[in-house]
């Protein structure tokens, strides 16, 4: 017993000396934090009781995931995935919504005459470390190296999934901006970040970037990256809009009320990116389940989904293609457009053809 709780004792000392791990906020801004409804007792909070692991379950939790088939979690054959050339970074931004779908959450997204990375997570792993982890099904289809100017970088939460600290820091001298819920900011300082170039927003907040208007809405999630700072950065979704398109990133969220006010406020939504992926009734509050997204783009009144948080790496107990299969028939009775690209592959609203390449006959055709 005393082994092992040497070996946690060193454990926890050593991850707090990782940079990977980031800064939590200081005195002042806790200050300000506590002017906020969401934030109580040095944490912030969800508008509803919501749930992260229920009470008692958590070994029998990670029991279960450790053996479930991993099998079934992880794809049979390879992936087919679109390279994104560095030349892409050379063109002007289109004015039209296109996106690039790079695998899980991470999307480039050129809009109004601007190109802004999303959650971009680049690493082989979804992890503090590069040598223990969640590890890539398939290759990123961007190198980092390749990325050029960006005009901004969106943050939905800092969960390493969503935050990864090798991206971050590689593309820094090629990030006009970086737009990130409460919190987060010390954590991109700490990285080398200029403060000029971050911009921290709190729920509802806007900000304008030439024709667009980006917009931090609520999400129903949770934050940490380390063992003792759980809740103590924001969590979001994000709206990117203009006179002629809006486009709603869900950022990890579970179902909540405020999908209905988020789509009366600042929808309807031409394009609505939906997190399907890691469902599971017990953490059903903090994910929505395929289902539920379609649910949850119908009351933000989206006119197309395109699916994310799904296909790259192994963080829930389904088979990993079974989030789409989900959504196929979900959208198909609810009379729901949907829209399926590949890792790497290019959305126009207009002239884009889904194909499900995640099926054997598909992949193989690719």
């Amino acid at each position: 017993m005393a082994v092992i709780i040497g070996l946690l004792v060193m454990g926890a000392f050593i991850t707090l000396q990782m940079d990977s791990i980031g800064k939590k906020p200081g005195p002042e801004a806790v200050r300000a934090f506590e002017k906020l409804p969401y934030y109580q007792d040095g944490k912030f909070v969800n508008s509803v009781p919501t749930e992260v692991t229920p009470t008692g379950k958590m070994w029998g939790i990670l029991k279960t995931y450790l053996q479930s088939n991993s099998k079934d979690r992880e794809p049979r054959l390879p992936i087919p995935v679109r390279s994104m050339p560095a030349s892409l970074f050379t063109q002007a931004p289109a004015s039209d919504v296109e996106v690039y779908w790079m695998g899980h959450s991470s999307l480039l997204l050129e809009m109004g005459g601007k190109r802004y990375l999303i959650d971009p997570v680049l690493s082989e792993r979804a992890s503090m470390v590069q040598w223990f982890g969640p590890k890539r099904f398939h290759p990123a289809p961007l190198k980092m190296q390749d990325i050029g100017e960006v005009d901004g970088v969106i943050i939905s939460h800092n969960h390493y999934d969503h935050l990864d600290y090798e991206t971050m820091v590689t593309i820094k001298e090629r990030v006009k901006k970086i737009y990130v819920p409460l919190g987060v900011r010390e954590t991109l300082l700490f990285w080398g970040y200029r403060p000029e170039q971050v911009v921290e927003l709190k729920w509802w907040d806007t900000v304008t970037d030439g024709e667009n208007q980006l917009v931090a809405a609520p999400a129903r999630h949770f934050t940490g990256r380390g063992l003792f700072d759980r809740n103590q950065t924001l969590w979001c979704s994000w709206a990117i809009l203009n006179s002629q398109h809006r486009v709603y990133f869900s950022g990890d969220s579970g179902m909540m009320p405020e999908y209905e006010e988020i789509g009366r406020r600042l929808g309807p939504f031409d394009l609505t990116l939906m997190g399907i992926g890691a469902a599971n009734e017990s953490w059903k509050d903090i994910h929505t389940s395929p289902t539920e997204a379609v649910e949850a783009h119908r009351i933000l009144r989206g006119k197309q989904l395109l699916p994310v948080h799904w296909g790259t790496f192994d963080l829930a107990l389904h088979a990993w293609s079974e989030p789409m299969e989900e959504l196929l028939l979900e959208s198909a009775r609810q009379g729901v457009s949907i829209i399926t690209p590949g890792v790497g592959e290019k959305v126009t609203l207009d002239s884009f053809t889904s194909h499900n390449w995640w099926q054997p006959a598909d992949s193989v055709r690719q």
